[in-house]
């Protein structure tokens, strides 16, 4: 498994795990952006 991959899975499991919290501030959703300029850039909203 290359490095880009093994980034994007823990992204995608950060995403989930934030979304799934249950802290009361938790986003409802989460907007991952996969663009090459913005890698990595978790944006939630509430």
């Amino acid at each position: 498994m290359s490095n880009t991959l093994l980034m994007q899975l823990s992204e995608v499991y950060l995403a989930y795990d934030t979304v799934t919290s249950s802290r009361t501030d938790a986003p409802n959703f989460v907007l991952l952006d996969q663009s090459i300029s913005s890698r990595g850039r978790l944006s939630p909203s509430v």
